[in-house]
């Protein structure tokens, strides 16, 4: 029996890194991007290699498994263990050096940061897994990972050139390339260590079973199961970290790399083919190959209707119903190179072969992007499947020669016909590499074995078409079972490798060898297994059948929410911050379905709920762009209000809710109001007494707030049509703080002939649902709709200058309050600036603008693309004479409503907006638009440079508004 209290204790005194036993890590850490759930003992997040090494010493005198960890985006379950999971990714990700040809990294380094480097020189590192922007390279070195370019640039195995390891005793080798017999070899194995030792024993094993290691090796180009025996010596040279690749962690621990990169193509073309049958799409595969394609992509027709269903307005890209597609893509170091190819291709496959029934060639960026989006569609659109029956990963990654590729499918479609079973076929067409996405119910035991008796039909029709169970996402629990199907004897040659390197079992036990003690197979330590029942949660929101608990479980725990490059994917702000498991959407779901389960339950549920909802700043990112659709946003809102039920609301909501009411009292005194609030000792006391932090910019308070005014323009009520009134919604900030952005509003619709009228209205109640008020949200609610739903029944459109209170208004609101009125006044909600594009668009708004000049650095808030809105601010002011506005895409700017102006979450917030400062300061830049009013806060507090709402710009051009600078 294990004594965990002792093994975290002695962890603590060894390691400087962080050591967490508690039950909130241990259930974020026990599931990734796979089906399986495994908690474990604890995790650690070593500092470097000397934390690396205590460890496992630690664990070694324990008795303990060890499991490296990177993003734990693997669909096997690679990165689940049952002992102490090391996370790379929060220290160890760094890029140590750079040379003309190769670079050292840190294995906890993701993909697109090592790439985003290396652009300047025209340099990459070409494997290039579809997660290449959230990936660990440690990660990528574990499971041989390769991608759509591999048929041109090969898998990790032929970059890694040497590897700083720890091993299974806890001393550290370099694994590199030794000379057979060279005095250099001899030097190393005359040693009595453990380097010299698997060195000695591993060159043994292979010499002594060559025609075995060559006999049963998979008859394709890539290859990810097992151990890559077969590419350990070569030329006459050893080289151990070649048999690193794809071992996922069972055989050292990876401290560093050191990668071959290559110059960057300077040009891409492509084109997608469409085929009427099967047998003309495989043997335009094997035309096209002799031209040297980078990529060549394959949707069988069911994943062709997939995206016809999911995404209509690429139909008309789309074969029609039936029929398959290849997309092929060439590059080169110019565009002529490219282009030729390209063309060499055509004539062969549809010209002269007449194979492809028809070719689409991209005549500008905007339709290569079109092609690029049906090729990345796919999986989103399976994810987002309602269920229950979902995606699941086992067959994945089958893998043949290409002209095994028609058979292959032939007999995957007929076997998911025969078991009743849907799936999607796609994948990297050039290598043979298939990407199988069934759905099933794995909370159904007849669909568990349903999925055991397709995996093995699938296997072994893959094992006797020459083909590989894995071609590039590695073995883990899914598919170790399988290897002694794929390579019969040879399996036994693995166990004698994984003997030598680690004699006592204790790195990643279980994958690549079976462990008796594990027992790992297919269907084991299942997500949802059969002791797995969901309980109703209790629920202070509105949900569907299903509740809270059947959002959470929707999270399929890709690990997309952890992508760094803001250019990808703008969530998560916090993850891109702080780097830890916890921060991410992904964390927040797996708690809430832990605790669903009973898993968590009482205190202990609420404490790590609590931790974790604080780590939520309700960006609404993830609802945009999390691939599975997974509504974490609403889920935290309820964690939140959750927690303030049990604990109270926070100090600082309070705080912050008694500022909105102080503002409207002290309008009278706005001069002197701000006068003192720029005074250290008042922001001092401020913080003292509030949790306000001293730092963070506070809104000012407007002399004459908006209501005085638009008296001359607006009203409280008045006869009205859908045609000559419209409703104005005006947010607390635009009411107190800067009442011009209403008031540019009020005058540009007058000039429209449409009068507005301003009901009274309350702030939009973010504030009181962000903090888990969900009383004071519904009082708030209730009272904007007494007020709005008299005009929504009437028709009349209610326009919105803040992102935060449209997004309240179109779905916020629904979620508190069960009332009609509510889906009622969301289908009236429009935003503001869309509205008058659409006057300017129909001519109804004529405006005589005037030369305004400035570059504007524009800024599209988060709650904005959460909304859907966002792109009219730059339509509507295209027409401004001397006006330059440049889409920046650095992120989040941090301040999110008004948890960046509490003193626990002041440096968060600038850590955050960090990049986009540094943007909006460049010389380039007057100063930045955006339409959200804490953005526009934020920012000018970050950058130092004004920041404009678009209506100020549009006021000042057209009307003469005075601009602040």
């Amino acid at each position: 029996m294990r004594d965990a209290a002792a093994i975290e204790a002695e962890l603590r005194r060894e390691v400087r890194g962080e050591v967490a036993f508690d039950p909130a890590t241990r259930a974020l850490y026990s599931t990734a991007a796979c089906i399986y759930r495994l908690p474990p003992l604890g995790v650690v997040a070593p500092l470097d290699g000397d934390d690396v090494r205590a460890t496992v010493g630690v664990c070694r005198a324990h008795g303990v498994a060890i499991t490296p960890r990177g993003a734990g985006s693997g669909l096997a379950g690679q990165a689940l263990g049952d002992g102490v999971v090391l996370d790379f990714t929060i220290h160890m990700n760094r890029l140590l050096s750079v040379a003309d040809d190769h670079v050292w990294v840190q294995p906890g380094l993701v993909c697109d940061e090592l790439n985003a480097a290396l652009a300047p020189q025209g340099r990459w590192f070409p494997p290039d897994p579809s997660s290449s922007s959230y990936c660990s390279l440690g990660g990528m070195i574990a499971n041989n990972s390769a991608g759509s370019h591999s048929v041109k640039y090969g898998t990790v195995i032929d970059y890694v050139e040497e590897l700083d390891v720890v091993l299974a005793d806890g001393s550290v080798a370099r694994l590199r390339s030794y000379e057979l017999d060279s005095p250099a070899w001899q030097r190393l194995v005359s040693q009595e260590t453990s380097e010299a030792h698997i060195h000695r024993d591993t060159r043994l094993i292979i010499e002594r079973h060559p025609n075995l290691i060559r006999d049963h090796q998979p008859r394709t180009a890539k290859n990810s199961a097992g151990y890559r025996l077969e590419r350990v010596i070569e030329g006459g040279a050893l080289n151990l970290s070649k048999l690193i690749c794809g071992s996922e962690g069972t055989l050292a621990i990876v401290l560093a790399a050191r990668l071959r990169i290559a110059p960057r193509p300077a040009a891409r073309r492509e084109a997608l083919l469409h085929f009427p049958d099967l047998a003309s799409a495989g043997r335009a595969i094997l035309e096209v190959l002799p031209f040297g394609p980078s990529a060549v992509e394959i949707h069988e027709h069911h994943a062709v209707d997939v995206i016809r269903a999911g995404r209509p307005e690429l139909a008309d890209l789309l074969p029609r119903p039936g029929e398959s597609q290849l997309h092929v893509e060439f590059d080169g170091a110019t565009e002529a190179e490219a282009a030729d190819a390209l063309a060499r291709m055509r004539r062969r496959v549809c010209d002269e072969l007449r194979l492809a029934a028809r070719c689409v060639e991209p005549a500008s960026e905007a339709e290569t992007r079109r092609l690029w989006a049906i090729r990345k569609a796919t999986l989103p659109l399976l994810y987002r499947q309602p269920g229950p029956k979902r995606v699941a990963s086992f067959i994945e990654d089958v893998t043949v020669a290409p002209d095994q590729l028609p058979a292959l499918i032939e007999g995957l479609q007929d076997i998911f016909g025969r078991h009743g079973v849907q799936a999607a076929i796609y994948g990297h067409a050039a290598q043979g590499n298939l990407h199988v996405r069934p759905l099933l119910d794995l909370h159904d035991p007849a669909e568990v074995a349903r999925m055991r008796a397709v995996a093995d039909e699938v296997f072994d029709l893959t094992i006797a078409l020459g083909g590989t169970t894995s071609g590039e996402h590695g073995d883990g629990m899914a598919r170790t079972e399988y290897l002694a199907r794929l390579y019969g004897p040879l399996q036994l040659i693995f166990g004698a490798v994984k003997r030598t390197f680690d004699p006592e079992n204790l790195l990643n036990p279980g994958k690549k060898v079976p462990d008796p003690r594990r027992a790992f197979s297919l269907t084991s330590h299942l997500r949802y297994d059969a002791d797995y029942r969901s309980r109703p949660l209790a629920q202070r929101l509105q949900w569907p059948e299903g509740g809270a608990a059947a959002e959470a479980e929707r999270c399929h725990g890709c690990a997309t929410c952890r992508t760094l490059p803001a250019s990808v994917t703008r969530m998560c702000p916090v993850f891109k911050a702080l780097g830890i498991e916890e921060a991410s959407p992904r964390a927040k779901a797996n708690l809430l379905r832990e605790i669903a389960a009973g898993r968590l339950a009482g205190a202990q549920a609420a404490r790590c709920l609590a931790r974790v909802a604080d780590l939520c700043l309700l960006c609404e990112s993830c609802k945009a762009d999390c691939p599975s659709g997974v509504n974490v946003p609403k889920l935290m809102l309820e964690a939140k209000a959750r927690v303030a039920a049990e604990a109270g609301p926070s100090g600082s909501g309070r705080a912050l809710a008694w500022l909105e009411g102080a503002s409207r009292l002290l309008t009278p005194l706005a001069p002197l109001a701000n006068a003192a609030n720029r005074l250290g000792a008042t922001r001092w006391l401020l913080e003292k007494l509030t949790g306000l932090d001293r730092r963070a910019p506070i809104p000012p308070i407007a002399r004459r707030p908006l209501r005085r005014r638009i008296r001359p323009w607006a009203q409280q009520s008045a006869i009205r049509s859908p045609q000559s009134a419209i409703v104005y919604f005006p947010d607390t900030f635009t009411e107190l703080s800067d009442p011009t952005v209403g008031e540019a509003l009020v005058r540009l619709l007058d000039a429209a002939g449409i009068r507005v009228i301003v009901p009274p209205v309350r702030g939009c109640g973010i504030l009181a649902m962000c903090y888990g008020d969900v009383v004071a949200a519904q009082r708030t609610i209730r009272h904007n709709l007494d007020a709005l739903r008299q005009y929504a029944s009437e028709g009349l459109d209610i326009l919105l200058t803040e992102p935060t209170a449209y997004l309240c208004l179109r779905e916020g609101w629904a979620d508190f309050v069960p009332d009609d009125a509510a889906r009622d006044v969301a289908a009236h909600a429009h935003d503001a600036l869309g509205y008058l594009l659409g006057l300017r668009t129909s001519g109804r708004l004529k405006l005589d603008l005037r030369k305004v000049p400035l570059t504007l650095a524009f800024h599209v808030p988060c709650h904005a693309r959460a909304a859907g809105i966002g792109a009219a601010a730059p339509k509507l002011l295209a027409g401004v004479p001397g006006l330059r506005i440049v889409p920046v895409d650095e992120g989040c700017c941090g301040l999110a409503g008004s948890a960046g102006m509490r003193r626990e979450k002041y440096d968060l917030s600038m850590k955050i907006g960090a990049r986009l400062f540094a943007r909006v300061r460049s010389e380039e830049f007057h100063g930045a638009l955006t339409e959200c009013s804490a953005c526009r806060l934020q920012l000018e507090h970050g950058a130092g440079k004004p920041c404009y709402h678009p209506l100020h710009i549009l006021a000042a051009s057209a009307l003469g508004f005075p601009l602040l600078s």
